[in-house]
């Protein structure tokens, strides 16, 4: 519950937030799990966040999840501006560019003229 606890709290903060659960039919501490969260900033764009969480062999959870966001500027505004601290860390074939957050990564995808910003992290 600690890690579940953990990963929702950080993608709600400061949001509204509505959620979706994917619950195991069988054996729920012996399987994996997800939720589905939209989230309503104050500030900020909606934005939809996935997490999934499976048990580990030494009885914690082990958790990954995606926050994903429109932005109404270019992907190469956005990586000049909000996330011109990461550094490029290569692409997924031609548009969307990798920048390395350390624990987190961030995928940067053209969508019309503006920018989908997807956050990706692995929680152990």
């Amino acid at each position: 519950m600690s890690r579940i606890n953990q990963v929702t709290t950080f993608l709600t903060a400061n949001t509204k937030s509505s959620a979706y659960l994917f619950t195991p039919q069988s054996q729920p501490d012996q399987s994996m799990f997800s939720v589905s969260l939209g989230l309503e900033g104050q500030n900020a764009a909606g934005a939809y966040a996935s997490a999934s969480f499976a048990p580990t062999t030494n009885g914690q959870a082990a958790a990954v999840y995606d926050m994903v966001q429109y932005v109404a500027q270019s992907c190469a505004d956005v990586e000049k501006t909000i996330f011109k601290s990461l550094k490029r860390k290569g692409s997924l074939g031609k548009d969307i560019a990798i920048l390395d957050g350390g624990a987190v990564t961030v995928f940067l995808m053209p969508a019309g003229s503006g920018c989908i910003v997807i956050k990706k992290e692995v929680v152990q």
